[in-house]
């Protein structure tokens, strides 16, 4: 889990757009004893956390859902710190009974394409993951 890995020196804000999502997030099943995990709301758009807060942001199987992407990566720079990353993990265009259906997912050339287009580069790729394309953003300086 992300809160123990940033123990009681960072913080983990985890964002959710689906409210009975959010309310489990908040039921108290993740542990705090650091203090340092805040659930919060998202509305797809903005994002309530303070301006160079964060030296990371990370988006799992949610990018394609977004109806404004490019909105939210510039969310993501006024809340990323000088040089912070901003990695998003999503779903491969290949058969994944589990996954979205494939007119749903956001292809993988695309992506980098659009965030580029955005003032982003692509600085890391891995290819760990069986099911989900793995990226790491960041601005171009």
């Amino acid at each position: 889990m992300l809160v123990e890995t940033v123990f009681d020196t960072g913080r983990v804000y985890a964002l959710e757009s689906d409210p009975a999502a959010l309310k489990k997030l908040q039921s108290g099943e993740i542990p705090n004893e650091w203090g340092n995990y805040f659930p919060k709301a998202f509305d797809g758009q903005t994002i309530d956390i303070p301006d160079a807060e964060l030296d990371i942001v990370i988006s799992i199987n949610y990018w394609h859902r977004l109806e404004r992407p490019n909105q939210v990566a510039r969310e993501c720079e006024r809340v990323l710190k000088p040089g912070g990353r901003l990695v998003i993990i999503d779903w491969h265009d290949g058969e994944i009974d589990f996954a979205p259906p494939r007119g749903k997912r956001l292809n993988r050339d695309r992506l980098i394409a659009d965030m580029e287009a955005a003032g982003w580069q692509l600085s890391t790729e891995s290819h760990m993951l069986k099911h989900q394309y793995f990226l790491i953003f960041t601005r171009k300086s």
